[in-house]
């Protein structure tokens, strides 16, 4: 998924807005309908409305909502086709698209996470992209075979086109590190202890996360995993009881428990406390994605103060690593689908091809801090920043899909919970190995009944 999943404000929605007023007409008269109603208008391509649900992006509503703004009315513009959109949290979407998929009272088009892509898939939901309307987008060549890779079931038509693309990556504090005398980021987790230890000092950590976050403890965890050889699901059974996923586990915890480079208050962190304690140096690094920068800039830190680099890709107490374990991220990144229950499709079509096109694609990713899964805008010079090139580089050679299994968003909820757990116990001094065995059991458990469905 996009990579996260993250609950970065208290609020759950934008107010509807409707690009009628963007567009030049009095507010008076323009018209707002609520997401998932039958507006007037056919939403054909002579005119209607459509409603979609966009997920939060670019680390704050009011720039979401004034990129989106601007994006829909030149839709309308070339369409005349009004766009009525509402942002939702990352915290909030899953649940609400499960909803709107079994009320059938939903929007026309909606944001989803690239992992939830199978799950969803398998719910019915979704306008399956049959070749047809894929060529009515502009085909699958259009987009990155890796992007979509992640649009639903491998050998089913796609539910989704990719919309926005993104990687992990290692956040450094420029001053800290040379402060502290590292003159590079940490290559290996070896390293990367050293040098959170050498950071410590003063109320100030090497590192903190977000602990509170289901969704990204699974993705970190999945990917320490990886890099221990392990799997989640192998032979399509559930393969958490290994000792390479308590080995993964236990390191993580160790960050904050035995080399105590990792802020025990970070357990409790949501995605938006971590980046602005990073952004107000209460720690030196975080791992997060591009979507974050604008985030931290808006918490007051300049785009040269932080560097952006590759998460380590060697375990710890290890000098190198099986080219199969170096995975610094899973293919991460959103998508755009129609639900089932759209009354106005082939208008959403039209709204699929429009904002998968290359100057939309130019302007979204832009403004976001993404990457443009879409080959025409890949190119730009917008994208080629120092750490643009990390999350490229990342998504070529260091990053893999999670398992791509029907209810993959359901695995991820349950292993992301009991991640939660082990890292509040931690920051407790109340973990013990038997505490991690007996989570990832249930956890292994709890996969495997998922497996079944």
């Amino acid at each position: 998924m996009k990579m996260k999943v993250r609950n970065k404000v208290a609020v759950l929605f934008v107010p509807i807005v409707s690009t009628a007023v963007l567009a030049g007409c009095s507010a008076g008269a323009s018209s707002t309908g609520n997401a998932g109603s039958n507006t007037s208008g056919s939403g054909g391509g002579s005119g209607g409305t459509i409603t979609y649900w966009a997920s939060q992006e670019g680390g704050s509503i009011p720039l979401e909502k004034k990129v989106l703004q601007k994006v829909t009315a030149n839709f309308q513009k070339q369409s005349g086709i009004k766009v009525d959109f509402q942002i939702i949290t990352w915290a909030n979407l899953w649940n609400k698209t499960l909803t709107a998929i079994t009320s059938g009272n939903g929007p026309d088009v909606i944001d989803l996470g690239n992992t939830w892509a199978s799950t969803f898939a398998g719910t019915g939901g979704f306008v399956p992209l049959s070749a047809s309307k894929m060529q009515e987008i502009g085909g699958k060549s259009k987009f990155l075979s890796s992007a979509m890779q992640m649009t639903g079931v491998p050998g089913q038509p796609p539910i989704a086109v990719p919309y926005m693309s993104e990687a992990y990556s290692l956040f450094y504090n420029k001053q800290m590190f040379k402060k502290a005398g590292i003159t590079t980021p940490p290559q290996t987790w070896t390293q990367f202890v050293k040098d959170g230890k050498k950071l410590n000092g003063n109320g100030v950590y090497g590192m903190g996360t977000d602990g509170s976050e289901v969704n990204d403890n699974f993705h970190l965890f999945w990917i320490l995993l990886r890099q221990h050889g392990g799997k989640i699901v192998e032979n399509g059974k559930a393969a958490l009881n290994s000792a390479k996923a308590q080995k993964s586990t236990q390191f993580f915890t160790q960050l904050m428990t035995k080399y105590k480079v990792m802020d025990p208050d970070s357990a409790a962190w949501n995605g938006s406390q971590m980046v602005s304690n990073f952004a107000n140096g209460k720690i030196a690094m975080m791992f997060a994605q591009g979507s974050d920068i604008p985030q931290v800039e808006a918490d007051g830190m300049k785009k040269s103060q932080f560097g952006i680099a590759t998460v380590p890709l060697v375990s710890y107490g290890q000098t190198t690593a099986p080219s199969q374990d170096k995975i610094a991220s899973f293919i991460a990144g959103i998508d755009l689908g129609i639900l089932k229950s759209s009354k106005h499709q082939s208008a959403d079509l039209k709204f699929l091809k429009f904002m998968t096109s290359k100057q939309t694609q130019i302007t979204l990713n832009k403004a976001y801090g993404t990457l443009p899964p879409v080959k025409s805008a890949e190119s730009n010079s917008a994208f080629q920043t120092p750490a643009n090139k990390v999350y490229l580089k990342t998504l070529k050679d260091y990053a893999a899909p999670t398992p791509r299994i029907k209810n993959e968003g359901q695995m991820e909820q349950s292993v992301g919970t009991h991640m939660k757990t082990i890292l509040a116990a931690a920051a407790q001094n109340k973990l013990t190995s038997q505490t991690i065995a007996a989570q990832l059991k249930k956890a292994n458990a709890e996969v495997q009944s998922i497996l079944g469905k």
